[in-house]
């Protein structure tokens, strides 16, 4: 299965993200990533929160980084990114936050959804 995910505007006006699966490759994260921007766009929302603890990280290195490129070229620069994930796929996030807010991003990732929107709130 490849990255499947639902969204829903909750609280102060955050998209929320529930995210599974896997991403297949480049493309497919991509798609995902574009998908989430453009859903934040519709909703007039700045702060989004995706949970992906359910989501395999199969990204290279290499590739990780050409996603955040991708994604601080994308994003709207405005856009307040807070990534729940597991400790499986904690270095692969480490990386791409450390990637995507070196590009211009505000990216952040966290194990625990209620950090998550604290963070995103402040």
């Amino acid at each position: 299965m490849a990255i499947s995910y639902e969204f829903k505007v909750i609280e102060d006006n955050i998209l929320f993200v529930k995210t599974s699966g896997f991403d297949r490759d480049l493309d497919d994260a991509k798609d995902y990533g574009i998908a989430i921007i453009n859903k934040a766009v519709e909703n007039n929302t700045s702060k989004i929160l995706c949970d992906e603890m359910e989501l395999e990280y199969r990204l290279s290195i290499v590739e990780t980084f050409q996603l955040a490129k991708y994604m601080s070229k994308n994003a709207p620069a405005y856009a307040k990114l807070a990534i729940v994930t597991n400790k499986v796929n904690k270095f692969a996030g480490d990386f791409f936050a450390n990637a995507g807010n070196n590009r211009g991003l505000t990216i952040n990732f966290f194990s625990s959804i209620d950090r998550a929107k604290e963070w995103l709130k402040s």
